[in-house]
């Protein structure tokens, strides 16, 4: 029985929209609510509700399945105590779970939820707990790169916020994450204030070095009395502890004067820092400012602004009306869900509708918010006719699978093809080739790319035949472009498989190919799987050659441009049959590292 398409459990929830648990329509709150000592009016609450409806009007979960969370805080307790100094933030979180198949049926995993959220007067960055006393709220700003290997030019104009235009009105970062730590490694937070200035009072380093020696005192303070309650049977263990602590106030106290004497002509700049500091770090005789010894020179690393909370503004936040909004989500790159996720944020939500709404309110009274795009309207892909060739192809009985993309427009993904992006979130594309005839398939970095229209399974005994092809400077020495044909309805990396292996060389020089299998010691019988690939090399503009593999029986032979590079007489098993192909390019490093094929072709003998 013929089975005609090898797509797995993964590829099915991958390429679904699993959409909502719920789509709410929330109407708007009908009580307030309290946490501790703060009560939420009916306005906030109603705030909440609207947060949630637009992003579930601006966003569809791709391959997840998604839901919203109204959230209200903070909720002060033994271990966060410094947050009664903060104001108070209320919002909405939508977090969307990975998926798994369980008795046919996709099912959330745990603990794998990715998270974006829209807070009105949440925290804007990292909090210095111990610097939050006396109604005083310090915090620095804390930045990281997302795209730290690097990326070109069209991905940065296409991803990244610092770059696009419609966050040019408001202030963006790509931040550590604060509320969002298990697994977020970093936040994009579009901060959303009147006319784009930032509602935080900067702090200079004099009021940083001062807020630092009060710390010290009340830290030796706490300390000694700490100190008597858990020793108060033991006098000799209070004169021993207590001297101890003696000891490092004092060294605390030199520090402190040595800091205020080393910047004691910078004291009404900005203070910059690269990370919290406590008692210890005076205690240690470190510099705050570099992370370094006072006595030595600033190191060079990154450093972060430092602010603090205006008097009066957890009052102010009582109001019906956010101070300000900030809007948090993770992504990655590389991970098609989240990347989803970014795109649909970036090109749908409608920032400046939310800022209008609340800072602008008579430029959209009595307009309901509209994403700038909608994610229910579904992207049509163009099919060409067929060429001449897979014309012919479908014609004859013996040919099992054609693709020469003659089908699919050059720009876009091959249709009927599952593959995951590279590091750089870019699919494979159809193209044309200098000089050469026909469209072809750039694989560029793209790991799993996968035929679903692959029959399955292969005849018992066929011959599989590609055109390959590399630029001029393929760099020498880079991933090599993989064939994997395996058993088992799915890639299994050591599993009953065919690998064949191939790299370009350099100069003229030919290039590197192997072919391994894998089923048990007696095969292959004999044979070393290392072969040079005449003719494959970098110097030409193109440099295009064909590959052709024929299994017959127990014996596997490799041909390069019709000329025999291997022939194993007892390489697998007569009777194996195949049900999985699979094409692999790991990893792309420069522009010129990427491979072009097509004419693939899977013919019963």
């Amino acid at each position: 029985m013929l089975v005609y398409s090898q797509k797995t459990n993964e590829q099915l929830i991958a390429d679904s929209s699993f959409g909502w648990m719920k789509l709410y329509s929330f109407k708007g709150a009908k009580a307030p609510r309290t946490i501790g000592t703060r009560t939420f009016s009916i306005a906030q609450l109603s705030i909440c509700d609207s947060f949630a409806n637009w992003m579930q009007a601006s966003y569809i979960p791709k391959g997840t399945i998604g839901d919203v969370r109204k959230v209200i805080m903070p909720e002060i307790g033994l271990y966060n105590k410094h947050q009664q100094f903060s104001p108070q933030g209320y919002g909405a979180t939508s977090y969307t779970w990975s998926l798994y198949m369980k008795n046919g049926k996709p099912t959330p995993i745990q603990e794998t939820e990715i998270p974006w959220g829209i807070t009105a007067n949440e925290v804007p960055g990292h909090a210095m707990e111990n610097l939050c006393t006396n109604g005083d709220y310090y915090f620095f700003m804390e930045e990281t790169d997302p795209f730290e290997n690097g990326i070109s030019k069209d991905i940065s104009e296409k991803y990244d916020i610092k770059s696009l235009p419609q966050f040019k009105n408001f202030h963006t970062t790509h931040s550590t994450a604060s509320r969002f730590d298990r697994n977020a490694a970093f936040v994009e937070a579009v901060l959303i204030c009147k006319d784009n200035k930032l509602p935080f009072i900067q702090v200079t380093v004099a009021d940083l070095l001062a807020k630092a020696d009060y710390l010290i005192k009340t830290e030796h303070e706490n300390k000694l009395k700490d100190i008597k309650e858990k020793n108060k049977d033991n006098q000799k263990s209070i004169d021993y502890f207590t001297q101890y602590e003696n000891d490092n106030y004092q060294k605390a106290l030199v520090a402190i004067t040595k800091l205020k004497e080393k910047y004691r002509g910078h004291m009404t700049e900005w203070a910059f820092i690269p990370s919290k500091f406590g008692y210890i770090d005076f205690v240690n005789g470190y510099d705050i400012f570099t992370r370094t010894k006072v006595e030595e020179t600033s190191a060079a690393q990154k450093k972060f602004p430092v602010y603090k909370f205006a008097p009066g503004v957890v009052e102010q936040s009582k109001q019906d009306k956010p101070l300000w909004i900030r809007v948090t989500w993770y992504w990655l790159l590389s991970e098609e869900r989240t990347r989803h996720m970014h795109e649909s944020i970036i090109n749908n939500f409608n920032f400046q509708y939310l800022y209008d709404f609340f800072y602008n309110s008579e430029k959209v009274k009595g307009k309901p918010y509209q994403p700038i795009h909608s994610p229910y309207t579904k992207e049509i892909s163009a099919v060409r006719e067929k060429s001449v060739a897979q014309k012919k192809a479908m014609q004859d009985n013996s040919v099992h699978f054609f693709e020469d993309f003659s089908t699919t427009p050059p720009g876009q993904k091959p249709s009927d093809w599952y593959s995951e992006t590279n590091f750089q979130g870019s699919y494979t594309k159809v193209t044309t080739v200098l000089q050469e005839e026909g469209q072809w398939l750039e694989v560029k970095g793209q790991n799993g790319l996968i035929p679903n229209n692959l029959k399955k399974p292969l005849p018992q005994n066929f011959e599989l035949s590609f055109d390959i092809a590399v630029p001029k400077d393929f760099t020498w020495g880079a991933k090599a472009f993989e064939v994997y044909l395996g058993t088992e309805g799915r890639y299994i990396e050591n599993g009953k498989r065919i690998l064949l292996r191939l790299k370009p060389g350099f100069s003229g020089r030919p290039g590197e190919t192997s072919l391994h299998t894998n089923f048990g010691n007696e095969y292959p019988a004999g044979t070393n799987p290392y072969y040079e690939a005449p003719g494959f090399s970098n110097n030409k503009d193109i440099n295009h050659i064909k590959i052709t593999l024929t299994k017959q029986g127990e014996a596997l032979t490799f041909f390069i441009n019709g000329s025999t590079v291997a022939s194993i007489t007892k390489a697998l098993p007569a009777s194996t049959q195949f049900n999985w192909l699979q094409f692999t390019h790991s990893r792309s490093d420069a522009s010129t590292e990427k491979y072009y094929i097509t004419n693939i072709k899977i013919t019963k003998l």
